[in-house]
């Protein structure tokens, strides 16, 4: 079953790369984004997106999901070896990936079934889910997306973030 906007996100406690969390009491009383899919982000998009998100004067916290297995990818090439700036979920069983799985997507009877959407949920601070964005599998997306949509919540401003540069 999908997670939708208005409903409350789910709590859970898990460990994460960077040690372990109950989900509502990491994110504190400030905005939160959970990517379901942490690998089709850059690392150097996902890095600005983290440099941008430190300015704030309430944390905006950003977590990743395990992929599931069938998606992993095979090791990155030496170039892109530097560890990403965004925790990452550690859920073995998939407990955690399932109850924020994205809605099925119906690619008509000839195509291969995909099971699960890449999602973007926008968490408010009251840990209702204002917002998602979902898209087809895509790699190397750029984190700044989640930025302006976080900027058209107006989340930044809540958060006391710098103004978001455009690039020129």
């Amino acid at each position: 079953m999908a997670l939708l906007p208005g409903w409350t996100a789910p709590d859970f406690a898990c460990d994460t790369t960077s040690g372990p969390i109950r989900f509502h009491a990491w994110l504190g009383s400030g905005w939160g984004v959970v990517l379901t899919h942490l690998d089709d982000y850059t690392t150097q998009s996902l890095g600005a997106g983290m440099d941008w998100a430190k300015t704030c004067a309430r944390a905006i916290k950003v977590l990743g999901l395990d992929s599931p297995p069938h998606e992993r990818r095979a090791p990155p090439r030496p170039r892109q070896s530097a560890p990403s700036p965004v925790p990452r979920l550690v859920d073995p069983t998939g407990a955690v990936r399932t109850l924020w799985r994205g809605i099925a997507i119906d690619a008509g009877h000839d195509a291969p079934a995909l099971d699960d959407d890449h999602v973007v949920y926008f968490l408010d601070p009251a840990k209702t889910i204002r917002m998602t964005l979902s898209y087809s599998l895509f790699q190397s997306r750029d984190f700044s997306d989640v930025v302006s949509v976080l900027h058209a919540l107006g989340a930044d401003r809540h958060c006391g973030c710098r103004p978001i540069r455009k690039a020129a």
